[in-house]
């Protein structure tokens, strides 16, 4: 390639916004035109790919407008899924896992800090969370296989897709905030119109005691007057590994932890003279087998996504409880 070509191409691979060409020094359209879906990361036949298709989603939907560290001028495109994985020191590197990145409402990447080995000096590091496409091959010390994992003592922040992003950057005002329990439920939420953050786990919405000050700041900006928790439909089944002396009602107590601390979280708020209703809900099950929001839109609601989000529906899917106390 000429220079402007390889720099154009590059550019469009990591996701670089380009300064407007000099009208002197035009690029042909023709070479965007003809660049693959494999150049852009975009390809179909990546696992990333077909689990988001598997949900709804395409990479468009999941496509973020933010800034980058020490660059507050220019705003970038980012996939916040994208294929990658992660080698034995925890350093993001080429696979066909999912790599799932985090921004804040202000279109940052979301931070942690780290220890430096053996210096016990602090730096901030990027977090993120992969998505291993073969669990069984990644497993605790209790030898469970597990899907995600976050980079140790990173914390757990709250996903906000950008479309919640856009909202409370034009104080859009809604009515009912849902927190979804993973990052693709939230995205296929906000596809289809029904404002959601998620967190990494039921019992990760709190940060080492106080609620996370992104979803305070979209609770006020955004006039909410309603939080809803959402579970999966399997939220009171009994575990599948239970073992002798395991309690067997240990899962759904969990969940019932979950939504107290839920609970008590939110009332954090009149701290702050924030008054909101809040809900417990869940999916109902169905002969499909939805287990979360997302398969209940990608399935048994494909092409009537609205009624769930304009509760039309009489016998609408989720069943919010009474309002706490």
């Amino acid at each position: 390639m000429q220079f402007l070509e390889a720099l154009d191409h590059l550019a469009r691979k990591f996701n670089v916004l380009l300064d407007p060409k000099p009208e002197n020094k035009p690029v042909k359209p023709t070479k965007i035109k003809k660049q693959s879906k494999e150049a852009k990361g975009e390809s179909v036949d990546t696992f990333c790919a077909r689990m988001l298709a598997g949900s709804g989603l395409t990479y468009q939907d999941v496509t973020a407008h933010i800034f980058k560290k020490g660059d507050t001028q220019s705003i970038f495109e980012a996939k916040t899924f994208r294929p990658g994985t992660i080698d034995e020191y925890g350093n993001i590197v080429d696979g066909d896992d999912v790599i799932i990145e985090y921004y804040d409402l202000d279109g940052m990447p979301v931070t942690y800090m780290r220890k430096l080995p053996g210096r016990g000096k602090l730096e901030p590091k990027v977090y993120y969370r992969v998505r291993w496409q073969f669990p069984d091959e990644h497993r605790d010390k209790e030898g469970k296989p597990f899907k995600y994992k976050s980079p140790a003592g990173s914390g757990t922040p709250i996903y906000i897709p950008e479309r919640m992003r856009q909202m409370y950057k034009k104080k859009e005002q809604f009515p009912r905030l849902y927190i979804q329990e993973g990052e693709k439920k939230a995205e296929k939420a906000c596809k289809h119109g029904i404002p959601s953050i998620a967190v990494s786990g039921i019992q990760n919405l709190g940060q080492k005691g106080a609620l996370p000050e992104d979803l305070v700041k979209i609770i006020t900006a955004c006039g909410v007057k309603e939080v809803a928790f959402i579970f999966d439909s399997d939220w009171n089944d009994l575990s599948n590994n239970i073992k002798f002396n395991t309690p067997v009602d240990t899962r759904p107590r969990c969940f019932f932890s979950a939504a107290r601390n839920f609970k008590e979280y939110m009332r954090m708020l009149k701290n702050r003279g924030v008054m909101v209703e809040i809900f417990i809900g869940h999916i109902n099950k169905n002969d499909e087998g939805d287990k979360g929001l997302d398969d209940l839109l990608a399935n048994k609601l494909s092409g009537h996504e609205e009624e769930l989000a304009g509760k039309s529906s009489v016998s609408c899917p989720l069943k919010p409880s009474d309002s706490a106390p």
